[in-house]
C-alpha cells in the first residue's frame, strides 16, 4: 500500500542540483542573481537563480532542467535512476 510518502517528490537543493549538475559535466559561472550552468558537449546552458545550496529547488526549476537535460541528450528518457534519484520523476 502506498503512502502519501512513497508518493512525494524528493526534495532536492540547490547544492544537491549544482553537485548533480557538476557531475554530467556542466561548469558553472555565476552572475548577478543567478547561475549559467553549461556543457559544451551537449551545446546545453541552464540558468537558474542564485540560492543558498540548503533551499529546496523549485519544482519548476526542476522541470526546466529535466527538460533540458533530455532534451539536449545529456540524460536519457530511460536514465530512471538518474530521474528518481533527483525526484525528476514526479514532476
Amino acid at each position: 500500500m502506498k503512502t502519501k510518502s512513497d508518493t512525494m517528490p524528493k526534495n532536492t537543493t540547490y547544492g544537491e542540483l549544482r553537485e548533480f549538475l557538476a557531475s554530467l559535466g556542466f561548469e558553472e559561472t555565476r552572475r548577478s542573481g543567478h547561475i549559467v550552468f553549461r556543457n559544451a558537449d551537449f551545446d546545453s546552458l541552464i540558468t537558474l537563480p542564485r540560492h543558498r545550496g540548503d533551499k529546496f529547488v523549485e519544482s519548476r526549476h526542476l522541470a526546466m532542467v529535466r527538460g533540458n537535460l533530455v532534451g539536449k541528450g545529456v540524460l536519457g528518457k530511460d536514465d530512471l535512476e538518474a530521474e528518481m534519484k533527483w525526484g525528476f520523476t514526479q514532476i
